[in-house]
C-alpha cells in the first residue's frame, strides 16, 4: 500500500471514530486543502503555518499528514505531521486549536490529535510518535503530554532536545484509558 493509500484509509477510519465520538457534530477529516491554507497563512493562527508548510511539508524523503476538524463550518484545529519510513515514526511537527468554550473539542484536541497520531501509525507501521519542537517554558502542556507517555528525548550528547516522543504502544495504552475516562464525565 503507497502512503496515498495509507492517508485515504487513516482519513477514513479518523472520521468514523470522530463520528463515533462526536455524533451530534458535522465534521470533516482531511487535507489542508488552500482555503485552510489560506487561514492557517494569515493572522488567523498563532503559528508559523507559511513558512513550515513551504519546507517541511515537500520535504524528500518523508510522507506528510494533515488534518483539519471542522464544526459546522468553523476550522477547530490542524495538524502538520509527516512519516519517516526508514525511522518508523509519525513526526506532529505543528498543532493548533482554534476552539473556544463551546466547542466539543475544547481541551480536548490534543486528546484527539493523539488518537488521530495513534490511527496513521497502524496503518503506516509506524513504532514511534514524535512531537517536534515542544516548549519547555509550557509546563501544563509538557505535563500533558507526559500524560500520555510522551518523555524528552535526548541527542547525541545527551543533551535534552525539543522534542518528545513515545511508543506506540504505550501511546495506545493511554489514549485507551483518557478515552475510557472522557466517556465516563
Amino acid at each position: 500500500m503507497d502512503f496515498q493509500q495509507i492517508k485515504a484509509r487513516f482519513y477514513a477510519d479518523f472520521q468514523y471514530v470522530c463520528d463515533e465520538i462526536f455524533p451530534d457534530h458535522q465534521l470533516e477529516i482531511g487535507g489542508i486543502d488552500e482555503d485552510i491554507y489560506s487561514t492557517l497563512a494569515s493572522d488567523y493562527s498563532d503559528l508559523n503555518w507559511d513558512h513550515e508548510l513551504c519546507t517541511t511539508y515537500n520535504q524528500d524523503g518523508a510522507f506528510d499528514l494533515t488534518f483539519k476538524l471542522l464544526i459546522d463550518g468553523s476550522l477547530q484545529a490542524a495538524c502538520l505531521g509527516r512519516f519517516i519510513p526508514e525511522d518508523e515514526t509519525i513526526e506532529l511537527r505543528m498543532l493548533e486549536s482554534f476552539c473556544d468554550s463551546t466547542s466539543p473539542f475544547y481541551k480536548r484536541v490534543c486528546n484527539v490529535t493523539f488518537m488521530g497520531a495513534y490511527l496513521i501509525t497502524q496503518a503506516a507501521g509506524a513504532q514511534v510518535i514524535r512531537l517536534h519542537d515542544v516548549d519547555p517554558n509550557e509546563p501544563k502542556l509538557v505535563a500533558h503530554y507526559e500524560k500520555f507517555g510522551f518523555s524528552w528525548l535526548p541527542n547525541e550528547d545527551g543533551a535534552i532536545i525539543l522534542s518528545m516522543s513515545v511508543s506506540v504502544q504505550a501511546l495506545e495504552d493511554r489514549v485507551n484509558t483518557v478515552m475510557r475516562l472522557e466517556s465516563q464525565t
